[in-house]
């Protein structure tokens, strides 16, 4: 029998079924992806915190489908169900109780380039906010400056141990004989989003971001096997800080010491370690970069609480109070860390080179998208990052500055912050006068 259908009845008829085709497709893919694909497995798989993680393995069923496992209807039948499988994943490390002593000291690894100039207030801020007492330097080869006269002054003077390194001292054998990284590493790191800079520069940078690596690496192996706990590796223009959110709620389960107490930012890391060290995410803790510009402020707010004679012009600490709008995290950078090393399982400890500088250990150390000036609670700690001036920073041969990056990092003023400016005060106190003045230099004083 022949049917016959209306014009009218066709434009209505054929959206219907194109609709029913849509939907049943759809209904289709959907059970096959719950099928076979709820989770990728994430390969950092130490970034949750505050809760073990799951690691999902993908169900065969997909992996058949794009034919890389081929089984059969059996295996099919059987993977179905158990389509997600979870393996459970704890990166809880119970604190060092060495770490947690109350004569604690801290140790760093300091790469250096022409950097003398800063060098001597990066050395006493830190000898007196975390008791800084063993320090690892490297001298980056390009360096016009030699540190070695600073660094025999602070040896005499105070109980700071200082160890000097060269590239024979720590980078490997083919880097020395080659003069350049593997190739595979060099192919990662020849990137030029600006277009700006040429093979050579690039072959620069690359070199630079390798043997930052290698070097960490092998500081923190070395502190390790004396003994050593707290770690840091932040630059000559870094300050470890009480973060400015947690001074300014000033939590109840907290004793933030004042800045003139010695070892106050010390004493802090161990409250919120002892507190919950997963929360923190200990042996690894994050600290967020605080970018402070070059805004000048009145003479008498540059002054205030530097310990009379002293220069406090001559203090990036004292002299800079202006920093960029804390959520803008582009202007801050990626964030730096402090290593327990002392804790740091064998498995996950750092071989030939670290997984990155602003996170050292995969496992433990967080991504920086993880990361919120807001959470004063998992970054109690932040790290102050002081341009400088224009003088200063473009002393230092980097082909990646220039006056336009200077300018748009210089003129930043979104907030204030004076919290660290007692330190000056209180290393006076501690080591006395006529001590300070030798190891800091005349340069430091009025007049």
């Amino acid at each position: 029998m022949r049917v016959r259908c209306r014009r009218w009845q066709l434009f209505v008829l054929v959206p219907v079924l194109a609709v029913l085709s849509v939907v049943t497709n759809l209904a289709v893919f959907v059970k096959h992806s719950k099928d076979a694909f709820n989770l990728h497995a994430d390969a950092d798989y130490g970034d949750e915190r505050n809760k073990p993680v799951s690691v999902h393995i993908v169900s065969e069923k997909r992996s058949e489908a794009e034919g890389i496992f081929p089984m059969n209807k059996r295996k099919i039948k059987r993977k179905r169900k158990m389509r997600i499988k979870k393996k459970e994943v704890s990166n809880k490390v119970d604190p060092n109780p060495l770490s947690m002593a109350p004569n604690t000291t801290f140790s760093a690894c300091l790469l250096i380039k022409d950097d003398n100039e800063i060098l001597n207030e990066w050395l006493a801020y830190h000898y007196h906010a975390i008791n800084l007492r063993h320090l690892i330097i490297a001298v980056d080869p390009s360096s016009s400056q030699s540190p070695s006269q600073i660094l025999q002054k602070w040896r005499l003077l105070t109980d700071l141990e200082v160890s000097e390194w060269t590239d024979s001292t720590f980078m490997p054998q083919d880097f020395l004989d080659n003069g350049r990284p593997p190739a595979e590493y060099i192919m990662d790191n020849l990137t030029d989003s600006k277009n700006t800079l040429s093979l050579t520069d690039l072959m620069e940078i690359s070199n630079h971001r390798y043997r930052q690596r290698v070097f960490l690496a092998q500081c923190m192996k070395s502190m390790r096997q004396q003994k050593q706990s707290w770690v840091m590796h932040i630059d000559t223009d870094e300050y470890v800080v009480a973060s400015k959110l947690l001074r300014q709620m000033n939590p109840d389960y907290l004793d933030v010491p004042p800045m003139s107490t010695p070892g106050s930012v010390l004493s802090l890391i161990q409250q919120v370690v002892n507190k919950n060290p997963q929360q923190v995410s200990y042996p690894c803790i994050s600290m967020l970069r605080v970018l402070f510009g070059s805004v000048e402020s009145p003479s008498e707010l540059r002054s205030r609480h530097a310990p009379a004679g002293f220069n406090a012009t001559r203090f990036d600490t004292l002299r800079f109070r202006h920093h960029a709008s804390p959520r803008n995290k582009t202007s801050h950078g990626h964030a730096k860390v402090i290593l327990d090393v002392s804790a740091i399982p064998d498995r996950d400890f750092p071989d030939d080179l670290v997984y990155s500088i602003h996170r050292p250990v995969e496992r433990f150390c967080l991504k920086h998208k993880e990361l919120a000036f807001t959470n004063f609670r998992q970054q109690p700690i932040a790290v102050n990052h002081y341009l400088g001036s224009w003088e200063r920073y473009n002393a230092r041969s980097d082909k990646r500055r220039s006056r336009q990056i200077y300018d748009a990092k210089a003129n930043v003023g979104r907030g204030q912050d004076d919290g660290v400016r007692l330190w000056l005060q209180g290393f006076v106190e501690s080591m006395g006068r006529e001590t300070v003045v030798s190891l800091l230099g005349k340069a430091y004083l009025d007049g």
